[in-house]
């Protein structure tokens, strides 16, 4: 046999048995690379609606105010021309749409000073780097309304529709009681908003209604504000049709409702609320909320795999995301059926108060945890009190435990409540070195989370005995 002819029949031999065992190997052996799933951006454009939103009928009361008062806050606001004559028991208005807004552009203005915005940017929680989003130049962003008894002895109001800072092109309106559920009498409001490109306008249906207080000759007016219209979106995820809807008015705060598609609701229910950067559980998979932009009018979502989700063309468009779909089934966000985010901070009730005791949610494991986000100007927070003590006192601290995030405007109303017995459970102060409470974008008060014992959050806001009788079923 030649030379070359037996090198040819080794090499053979050789790639055979490679081969073979290439073969024999498993995947993971092999280490084929798994194709990872594409996630996907989809934006939906939304429409208008008029009738009752998703957080249902909801009735907003503000505070009038005195035009000749001191307050810097009052002296910021517009001074309307041409008020109607005749009226008596009027009271004053003004709506603030966008809060951030127009403190901001008031400040600019002149109007407001720089310890004013920086005091409101502290007790708002605005970050202030925000600023480079809002418009420099002033935006219609509020709505003054006007309201008094005619010679008739009937209830009358006056809203400045075009907020142009003039009644004279506006007329006097008999008042509807408040309770009715319709859109009837809704007039319609001009507003602003700053997207990227430009300032936009937007009319808005405002349906001012009213409430008589006191008697004998000291009746006083109460208006309130009702925005009777929402915006909606339609898709199909998987399959199945879902319904995206979200308040007309925001007042500064971002948040959609997701529910299965319903040709007509009443209201889509808080467990349905979904703020911006949070999950949308469907199924077993969970879209997130990624996306706010030109005033609610368009909102993104986030998807796992893009060929799960459709929409029609007037309501999407679609985009390819970088991300990589990974998925992870311990999420961490402040709602229901997630991984709560881990709060730490020092117990300034601590009776060593040289060395405060260092709380956490995180070694809190194993019991369940209620945290309650309270502040010292909150009456309805202080009014909580009761019934926290008296579910603390019920069960061991081996199975449950409250942590209090106090917000302190008044230092005083803090001693007070710790000296008459009412904080007898440890207590966090916000904004104080060594707290951390990363993940949660708390906006008002009161605002609670029950944690279970695996750190996961079954409950939002629990008030009165709501609490009680949810523990109930929990701890035997």
């Amino acid at each position: 046999m030649s030379k070359l002819t037996h090198f040819v029949l080794v090499f053979s031999t050789l790639s055979l048995l490679l081969n073979s065992y290439s073969f024999g190997q498993s995947a993971e052996q092999r280490k084929i690379p798994l194709k990872k799933m594409e996630k996907a951006s989809i934006t939906l454009s939304l429409q208008k609606a008029t009738g009752i939103g998703p957080s249902g009928n909801v009735s907003i009361g503000i505070g009038d105010f005195d035009p000749n008062s001191d307050d810097e806050r009052i002296k910021g606001y517009p001074k309307i021309k041409n008020e109607p004559a005749g009226l008596r028991n009027v009271v004053h208005y003004f709506f603030i749409l966008d809060d951030f807004q127009y403190s901001y552009q008031s400040y600019l203005a002149g109007k407001y000073s720089k310890n004013y915005l920086l005091d409101r940017a502290r007790e708002q929680k605005w970050n202030l780097a925000d600023t480079l989003k809002l418009s420099k130049q002033p935006i219609k962003c509020g709505f003054s309304l006007m309201a008094g008894y005619t010679p008739d002895n009937e209830i009358s109001y006056i809203i400045d529709r075009d907020v142009d800072g003039d009644y004279g092109n506006d007329v006097l309106m008999p008042a509807l009681k408040r309770g009715n559920r319709n859109e009837d009498g809704a007039v319609e409001i001009l507003t602003e908003y700053k997207t990227k490109l430009k300032i936009q306008q937007e009319r808005i249906l405002v349906r001012p209604t009213v409430e008589i207080r006191g008697k004998d000759g000291a009746e006083k007016i109460e208006v309130y504000f009702a925005f009777p219209e929402f915006k909606y979106a339609r898709f199909n995820y998987q399959g199945e049709p879902y319904y995206l809807c979200t308040d007309a008015i925001g007042l500064g705060r971002k948040y959609i409702f997701v529910i299965p598609d319903a040709p007509n609701f009443d209201s889509a229910g808080s467990e349905a609320k979904v703020s911006i950067n949070q999950f949308i559980h469907i199924g077993d998979e969970d879209l997130l909320f990624s996306g706010y932009e030109n005033n609610g009018n368009q909102i993104t979502l986030t998807v796992n795999n893009r060929n799960d989700i459709s929409v029609t063309k007037q309501n999407a468009l679609l985009k390819k995301s970088t991300a990589n779909s990974q998925q992870n089934y311990t999420k961490i966000s402040t709602q229901i059926g997630y991984m709560a985010p881990v709060i730490k901070g020092y117990n300034f009730l601590d009776s060593n108060t040289t060395n405060l005791s260092l709380i956490s949610t995180g070694e809190l494991r194993g019991k369940y945890v209620f945290v309650d986000f309270w502040s010292t100007f909150c009456g309805p927070c202080i009014a909580e009190f009761p019934y926290l003590k008296e579910v603390y006192k019920k069960y061991d601290r081996s199975k449950f435990e409250i942590i209090g995030i106090l917000d302190e405007r008044d230092a005083s109303v803090t001693t007070r409540l710790a000296k008459e017995g009412n904080l007898i459970w440890p207590n966090i102060k916000t904004n104080t070195k060594g707290t951390e409470l990363k993940g949660y974008n708390v906006n008002s008060y009161p605002t609670s989370y029950l944690i279970d014992p695996l750190g996961k959050i079954i409950a939002i806001d629990l008030r009165g005995e709501e609490l009680a009788n949810k523990l109930k079923t929990l701890i035997k």
